[in-house]
């Protein structure tokens, strides 16, 4: 929970260029207090926004889009609005600064920007989606992912290159089986599974587009060998390809002695990948941040070294406890937005993402 009215900013800085990762909420359905403050911040020293999620309620989208191209002179990045009944605002954005910036379109939107930096090329995108919202679910789902190559061929990249997705799914519990159908057919066609499988978040919730389905993506072509990217295993869970599910626990890029993970979305899974402790909050919540630290530990890191942060309620009016769990435990409030979103199945209540820094 980044403190409330306020953004924080964790800044990082690798092949000569810098992040500022930037997390903020506020106690109000109204997002346009975080989003006012946005530019300034963000802006600094000459830097230009890559990414940008905000969760809210979806009646506030047009103003606040209205406010931020005001604010700002105009919004060439992608902006990814989400809502899933939450009474309060939050959003996460990136800045880079000391490289160039190219922001890509497609079907008339923002949907990513791409750098380079001493290491590799970089593209992250936002608000892919499907041109035509009266496509069955199904085919938005395959129209999204082919969207994301379109907007990756744009700066010759492909598939190959992502690192890491987020597929935010209209009333997911419906037709999540049919969604990962759809998804696991694209990635076999494309022989992802042969390569690199991406580490993803796929929440429920509904978008400022109206469609069955939108998505992030993080994207990276090195320069050179000696920049690897890899998928990490759980120590505590089993593969989520074990119940049909295509996305890796989490991926780690090496490059210039540091380490960058990205932990998919978590939850109280265990290692025959079944939900553990049904109808208790609380303990799933324990149990999720004893996977991630896992996770964490497994890669010689700790939460101290959490840039960035999502958890997902599936009632966030029941997170009043989560503030004392992260004190226990050392977690990085200023790090994490705390939003309502539907975990993939039912009897999950909670789900957590972060990404991470070592060296």
């Amino acid at each position: 929970m980044a403190l409330a009215g306020d953004l924080h900013v964790a800044t990082t800085s690798l092949g000569g260029v810098e992040v500022r990762h930037l997390s903020g909420h506020i106690a109000a359905a109204d997002p346009r207090p975080l989003l006012e403050q946005l530019p300034s911040v963000a802006h600094a020293s000459g830097a230009r926004l890559v990414s940008h999620v905000v969760v809210a309620p979806l009646e506030y989208h047009a103003k606040g889009m209205e406010a931020l191209k005001e604010w700002s002179g105009g919004v060439p990045w992608p902006v990814t609005w989400i809502d899933e009944g939450g009474a309060t605002a939050s959003m996460q954005a990136c800045a880079v600064a000391g490289a160039p910036v190219r922001y890509l379109e497609r079907d008339g939107r923002a949907v990513g920007a791409a750098w380079e930096d001493a290491d590799a090329h970089h593209c992250w995108l936002g608000n892919v989606c499907a041109a035509d919202p009266s496509l069955s679910r199904e085919e938005q789902t395959r129209a999204t992912l082919e969207g994301i190559e379109e907007a990756l061929d744009q700066v010759s990249m492909s598939f190959d290159h992502v690192v890491r997705t987020w597929l935010f799914i209209d009333r997911i519990l419906e037709w999540y089986a049919a969604f990962n159908e759809v998804r696991t057919r694209f990635f076999d066609e494309r022989g992802v599974f042969d390569r690199f499988l991406p580490a993803s978040t796929g929440i429920g919730a509904a978008n400022s587009g109206a469609r069955s389905v939108v998505a992030q993506a993080i994207a990276l072509r090195p320069k050179s060998e000696e920049v690897r990217v890899m998928e990490v295993e759980s120590p505590l869970q089993c593969p989520a390809t074990e119940y049909r599910s295509s996305f890796s626990r989490a991926a780690e890029v090496v490059r210039g002695g540091a380490h960058q993970l990205y932990v998919s979305g978590t939850a109280s899974i265990d290692p025959c990948g079944d939900t553990v402790h049904r109808g208790e909050l609380e303990r799933q919540v324990g149990h999720t941040l004893d996977v991630v630290a896992a996770i964490l530990g497994s890669r010689g890191m700790a939460w101290e070294n959490v840039l960035r942060g999502i958890v997902y309620y599936k009632d966030v009016s029941q997170a009043a406890g989560f503030e004392q769990q992260c004190r226990a435990r050392g977690l990085p409030l200023e790090t994490l937005i705390v939003t309502q979103g539907t975990v993939c199945r039912d009897d999950l209540l909670f789900e957590i993402e972060v990404d991470a820094l070592g060296t």
